[in-house]
């Protein structure tokens, strides 16, 4: 029982993990990108990432500066979540402070999953029971180019 108590204490005081090496240029996101993912190696991809973290953090009410300690990892491949056995385009750890998102089978990164891995991280939310979840229309108008299709949950 000291123990339960302890480690919820710990949570609360605590807050999420924190991953050091955070790119400053990327608000403090750790990202580590798997070696083939499509469209990664473009010499504008960091700006396109940075302009997606922008543009999702103040568009749900948030600045920027508080994606310091995350850690993103983009992957080439579909992949298993904790919490579901199917291979899906993107997830979300509370545990580690990361979100997965794949580039497999999309034009740009800003159709990727990431806009919605990083809701998870501002709201949680693993059921999708927010209203937020089916108001990314303007998001994506204003962020994903002509020709790309944008990642949905609907």
């Amino acid at each position: 029982m000291r123990l339960a108590a302890a480690i919820l204490l710990c949570v609360a005081a605590c807050g999420r993990a924190h991953w050091d090496g955070g790119d400053p240029a990327l608000y403090g996101v750790l990202l580590e990108v798997e070696p083939g993912a499509p469209f990664t190696d473009s010499s504008d991809f960091r700006l396109r990432l940075k302009h997606i973290l922008d543009a999702t953090s103040r568009y749900f009410g948030h600045d920027p500066s508080e994606l310091d300690g995350l850690r993103i990892v983009v992957r080439n491949h579909w992949q298993s979540c904790a919490d579901r056995p199917a291979q899906v385009a993107g997830c979300y750890s509370t545990d580690d402070n990361t979100a997965v998102v794949s580039t497999a089978g999309f034009q740009c990164i800003e159709g990727t999953a990431v806009a919605h891995e990083l809701l998870h991280y501002f709201i949680g939310d693993f059921q999708h029971t927010d209203p937020r979840w089916h108001a990314f229309g303007p998001l994506w108008s204003e962020m994903v180019p002509d020709g790309c299709r944008p990642f949905s949950t609907d």
